[in-house]
């Protein structure tokens, strides 16, 4: 009998113990705010072990003065409303923690400023001597508030399969290197290169061959499609011109054929990576 009391003792003490809405009163009017408190189901005094909210109450003219340390005094007409006062301050005090204890973390914040900027793509051109280019761009900056300096590398090839290569029956390969400034309007990005290109030109009939090349600028507008936080698409339209350019001069044979194009318009699409 003795083992069957100190077990229900022990099993008492190691259970917390259930709390109920609770106040201590002090103060002129502490007996009757205690007893108005006691018919809302407000427990006073507390219960050991418990949550527990400390009121000072008193007269304060024809009103009750409620405090609620270390918070200024609210007055009230009478005594039921100081304890519908109290009331909502108890259980305020009493369900917040469990509240607290659900809430899910915060989540974490989306980055806003992703001052590197690396992208790439495939481009499609046409230029003045009637060709059709195609090739791929490389190309970065870091963001600097809306001013992003950086390079951009971009080659291509011309088949010969249209204009002026098709009719001297060569093939054109080109690559360029551009310093570039650009202006960031949040997706969309203009600006400006200034760089050289040259052209290696091969005949295929024969084993005539030539570089050309340039000094080149550039004006280009990108627009980003969001794909991810770090990730977009991006479509990327270009115009070169190129400051005096060299036509071609075959080795063997003594003619003009073509070389570096005067001006070129390019389009195509990419990805580009944004990060820190």
């Amino acid at each position: 009998m003795l083992s069957v009391f100190v077990t229900a003792a022990l099993v008492s003490l190691a259970t917390p113990p259930v709390c109920v809405p609770s106040a201590q009163v002090v103060g002129p009017l502490e007996a009757p705010l205690a007893e108005a408190l006691r018919r809302r189901d407000v427990r006073v005094p507390p219960a050991p072990g418990c949550p527990v909210l400390k009121v000072e109450v008193a007269a304060e003219g024809s009103g009750i003065a409620v405090r609620r340390p270390p918070a200024p005094a609210q007055r009230v007409p009478d005594l039921a409303t100081a304890a519908l006062l109290v009331e909502t301050w108890v259980r305020a005090e009493l369900i917040d923690p469990l509240l607290s204890a659900r809430r899910p973390p915060p989540a974490r914040p989306l980055r806003t400023e992703r001052p590197f900027h690396v992208g790439g793509g495939f481009d499609v051109g046409v230029t003045d001597d009637r060709a059709l280019w195609l090739g791929g761009r490389l190309h970065g900056c870091l963001q600097l508030g809306m001013f992003c300096p950086g390079v951009r590398l971009r080659t291509l090839f011309d088949a010969g399969e249209v204009g002026e290569s098709q009719e001297a029956e060569v093939t054109r390969l080109s690559l360029g290197v551009l310093v570039t400034g650009d202006f960031v309007w949040g997706p969309l990005r203009t600006g400006v290169g200034v760089g050289a290109t040259t052209v290696r030109v091969d005949s295929k009939t024969s084993r005539d061959d030539d570089i050309g090349g340039a000094p080149l600028l550039e004006a280009h507008i990108d627009y980003a499609f969001p794909l991810s936080e770090d990730w977009a698409l991006e479509v990327d339209l270009a115009g070169d011109w190129a400051l005096w350019p060299r036509r071609g001069r075959g080795r063997i044979r003594d003619s003009d054929f073509p070389g570096q194009s005067s001006w070129a318009v390019m389009g195509g699409l990419g990805v580009r990576w944004s990060g820190l």
